[in-house]
């Protein structure tokens, strides 16, 4: 019997208006519930109820714990939470193909590659299957004006990701979970902390 994992899904947007929200429960919704995987726990994280400012700490994140500790009530809210969960599904508005950004018109293909980067930058071991969730109509329907105007994700949108996109979201967490029930013995000796994220782009 694999050991339980606790798995976060992530809500990195923090604009006012926003479908963040919606595209972690629509996650969490589609994953399965079965006793091949009873021994994991998906808890939806929002970003903005920790109301993280500017990184605004004396230290690097790299150094804690090695070279000193955060000194910010935020920031150890922050670190506390991330700490208590064994992987990671980051879902990620792409606006500008600028850093760690991943939904949006085209599914957020250039914000997924540049969160993996910084992902594997901070040591975390990105699972090779990546997803992202376009937008039905991309550029041209009203579904992308709904999300980035109104913070409304369509039916039309859940049904594309439902006929296209979920086989690969399966793959994917089925590979997240693979890697935490059975980390290599690299990994084991490497870091104590939890090292292993799924990205999925939505806006």
């Amino acid at each position: 019997m694999s050991k339980p994992s606790n798995i976060a899904i992530i809500i990195t947007s923090t604009r006012p208006v926003r479908i963040g929200p919606s595209v972690a429960a629509y996650i969490k919704q589609a994953l399965p519930t079965t006793k091949d995987n009873n021994n994991t726990t998906y808890t939806i994280v929002d970003v903005a109820s920790f109301s993280l400012p500017l990184f605004d700490e004396p230290i690097l994140p790299a150094m804690v714990p090695s070279k000193g500790q955060y000194t910010k009530p935020h920031t150890l809210a922050w670190s506390a939470a991330m700490s208590s969960y064994s992987g990671y599904i980051f879902t990620t508005p792409e606006y500008n193909y600028a850093v760690v950004v991943s939904y949006g018109i085209f599914g957020g293909l250039g914000a997924s590659e540049a969160l993996v980067k910084t992902l594997e930058g901070m040591k975390l071991d990105a699972v090779t299957t990546k997803v992202n969730l376009p937008f039905a109509g991309a550029a041209a329907g009203p579904d992308l004006y709904a999300a980035a105007g109104e913070g409304k994700l369509l039916d039309s949108t859940t049904e594309l990701w439902d006929r296209e996109h979920k086989e690969g979201l399966l793959k994917a967490v089925g590979e997240l979970e693979r890697e935490l029930a059975a980390p290599t013995d690299e990994m084991e000796g490497k870091l104590e902390a939890p090292t292993e994220v799924l990205a999925a782009g939505q806006v």
